[in-house]
């Protein structure tokens, strides 16, 4: 609600809407950060669960 004085105006809702380069860059960082939790369950001997299943889903959709 709000509209007050003080309040900035309400975005549009194409600046709400994310671009290429936002779906890009956060599928990079999926990416990266599954990578790291993987070497970090191979290095703790941890058996493979359901976030090695999404990496091989990313990976092969590549």
């Amino acid at each position: 609600m709000g509209g007050g004085p003080d309040e900035a105006p309400a975005p549009d809702a194409d600046t709400l809407t994310p671009g290429l380069d936002d779906v890009a860059l956060a599928e990079d960082s999926l990416e990266a950060l599954l990578r790291l939790r993987y070497r970090a369950r191979i290095d703790l001997g941890r058996s493979e669960d359901d976030y090695d299943a999404l990496l091989d889903d990313l990976l092969k959709n590549s």
